[in-house]
Parts: C-alpha cells; structure tokens; sequence
C-alpha cells in the first residue's frame, strides 16, 4: 500500500474503520496529530486515489490564486471612483462670447480714456480764462501766452504721453474742436507745438521715420476739395522768411520726409483743421478741428508761388469716418 493509504488506514484517517471513533475510549496520554490537507474536507465514503489527487490540486490552485489576488490588489477596499479619474477641463467660452466680452472691455477703456481728455480740456480752459482775466493784457512771446501757462500748470494731466501713435489716438474723436494748439499737444494729437508736421523715428538716431498727424492751416499753396486736399511741405520759408532765415527751397528732410515714408508704407496720418479768426494768439488760427485719418496718396516737387520749390503731398480721407462741414 502507498502513503495515500496508509494515512487512509491511520487512525486519524477518514476510512469507515474510523467512522465510531466516538465511542472509542480516549488514549491516556494525548498525542499531537498532524492534520493533512485531505482532512479539510467533509468525513465521506472511501475516495480513490485519483480523486484525492484532483481535490489536492484543486485545494493548491484555489490557495495560490487566493493569494496572487491578494498580492496584486485586485480587489481594493477603496476603489477609485469615476469622478476621480475623470480629468476635469476648464469650460471654453464660445468664439461669439469672448468676443463680445473683448468689445465690452475695450469699450468700457474707451469711454475711461475719452472722459479724461475731456476733464483735461475742460481744465484748461478752466485755467486758461483764470488766467485771462488775472491778466487781460499777457502780451507777446511764446512765456506770455496763457495757453503755455495753463500747459504747464496742468503738466501732470497730460494724456497719451507714452510713444507717438500712428493712427487714432484714444479719446479724441473725429470732429473734436480745439481753441488753443496746446491743447492738440495735451491730448496727444499733435505733440509738435510749432511744426506743421509731427513725426515718430522708428529708431533712435535713425532716417527712419513716419508721419503720425499734419495741421493745415491754410497757409502756402494748401488746396481742399472734398476729401481730397494738397499739402505743402514744411520748411524754406517760401512765404514768410523772418529773422536770420532766408526763403529756400524744401527738401525731404524731418517731417517732408515722414510724410513720404508714410506714403510708401501706406500708414495713415491724422489731419488737424485751422481755421482763421481774429482773437487768436497764434498767426490769426482762432479753432482747430480733428478731421480723421487721411493717406498720401502722392508726393511732388513743385515752383511755388514765391519762385521756390515746394513739396506738395496729396492726402485721401479715409472712409468711414463722420463728415465734417467745411464751411
């Protein structure tokens, strides 16, 4: 017989000859007993040895898939639950609404930028008439006029004093009216006090430059028709030669230059409106309006009326901009 039998036949087996051990009377001394792996099992008929070879196989394969799932967790206590492993992304406004949120904030900049210039010229005439009536009779000369006083009183309320725009500058709009050319300066519209041409260099010591705002006031040879009107170049003094300077052809130098450049690239250029009266400070120019963006369309050179030459550019308002009456 082989081992599988004799632990059969044992007494601590599970043969039939163990089957009353109940009633047997208990050895005196109580020897340990080795419980094998057949003895899990339910107290049943005699098995063949082939069965009790497929119940140990199975009891081994039950134990060790028992603790390989043990060892790879794959029953967690705490499974992850969907919302955590679910990445969560932030919510994309649709193109129409950060758009419209993009123009309700530039539109609330612009009414902020368009209420200072206002508060600015408001001030200064404030300040202007203040000063006209502490002295009705200020006199000639550039320290004399009140309308350099006032910009120096109210130096620290300038508006749009960074870098020279080219284009529309905040706050001031089309048809804007203007007592004093200071006032042109203050706002950023025209920083050039005395030139008729303001002008940016694109870099520093540099030729290269752009035309950023012109102020006709119809001296020289100046033409308007509709929104077409021919600008003479500044410079030469073919009309007005004073001082120590001689009348002298133009050239396309500083702001003749700024035009051209401006002309070539297709860059718009700001026009400012002078119109004559007789209580003016400044060469009869009583009121200065905005007229809008115009563009060079050309550049020539030209005989003048004094025998000098005379650069003429010919400016094109744009379109889309609110009508001015020119009378």
């Amino acid at each position: 017989m082989n081992s599988i039998d004799s632990r059969i036949d044992s007494p601590g087996g599970c043969g039939p000859e163990t089957a009353d051990a109940s009633v047997a009377v208990a050895s005196p001394v109580a020897q340990p007993r080795k419980i094998s792996a057949v003895r899990d099992f339910p107290i049943g008929p005699r098995r063949s040895d082939e069965e009790l070879r497929r119940l140990i196989d199975f009891s081994k394969r039950y134990t060790a898939k028992i603790q390989s799932s043990t060892s790879l967790n794959l029953f967690p206590t705490n499974p992850p639950t969907a919302a955590a492993e679910m990445k969560i992304q932030p919510r994309k406004r649709p193109a129409e609404a950060s758009d419209s949120g993009d123009r309700r904030i530039r539109s609330s900049r612009n009414r902020d930028i368009r209420s200072t210039v206002l508060e600015t010229l408001r001030l200064f005439g404030e300040t202007c008439d203040r000063l006209l009536r502490e002295n009705p009779n200020p006199g000639r000369g550039k320290r004399n006029r009140v309308d350099y006083k006032a910009s120096r009183i109210l130096k620290n309320r300038w508006v749009n004093t960074g870098e020279k725009i080219v284009g529309s500058v905040p706050g001031v709009e089309v048809g804007d009216v203007f007592r004093y050319r200071m006032e042109l300066c203050m706002v950023g519209l025209h920083r050039r006090n005395m030139s008729g041409i303001d002008f940016k260099r694109l870099s520093i010591g540099g030729h290269d430059v752009l035309a950023t705002c012109i102020v006709s006031s119809g001296y020289y040879d100046d033409r308007d028709v509709d929104d077409v009107f021919i600008y003479c170049g500044q410079g030469g003094d073919p009309k007005n030669p004073c001082g120590n300077r001689v009348a002298s052809d133009q050239t396309f130098t500083g702001g003749n230059l700024a035009l051209k450049r401006s002309m070539e690239r297709e860059k718009p250029v700001r026009v400012v409106r002078g119109f004559h009266g007789t209580t003016s400070w400044e060469r009869g120019v009583s009121t200065y309006i905005y007229d809008g963006l115009y563009v060079v369309e050309r550049c020539w050179e030209e005989l003048g009326s004094s025998g000098y030459i005379v650069l003429k550019f010919q400016l094109r308002r744009m379109p889309g901009q609110p009508m001015l009456r020119r009378n």
